[in-house]
């Protein structure tokens, strides 16, 4: 939590500490809401893009369904990928690097791919 003014005592708090009493939104309220105490904030927000390093990031190419893919993005915590031109997301399992934005490269672009994934 990001620290704020206490403006009961004018001094320093973390968000933790003027928290509303209620650790999850399903439970009954605990204690007092000490929400209404949060005064101004003292740093800013940072923002965070990923929460776990994913091994595919959007724009790589991948090797799904006998076609080549670049993928839109990660959902549910890397499970699933959603890729260009399929219209739901699809599992990591049946999926196979052609070429990460990082750099390395399992095969090259001009070799036939089904003979190196043993298609």
């Amino acid at each position: 939590m990001m620290p704020g003014i206490d403006t009961r005592t004018g001094k320093m708090a973390s968000g933790k500490e003027l928290f509303s009493g209620r650790p999850r939104c399903n439970q009954a309220l605990s204690g007092e809401n000490l929400r209404q105490y949060r005064g101004q904030k003292v740093s800013k927000g940072r923002v965070t893009i990923r929460r776990n390093d994913d091994q595919y990031q959007s724009g790589d190419m991948v090797w799904c369904q006998n076609a080549k893919h670049r993928v839109k993005g990660v959902q549910n915590k890397g499970a699933y990928i959603k890729l260009d031109g399929l219209s739901k997301p699809v599992r990591m399992d049946p999926l196979a690097p052609l070429r990460w934005r990082r750099g390395t490269c399992l095969v090259e672009w001009n070799m036939d791919v089904r003979t190196v994934l043993n298609i």
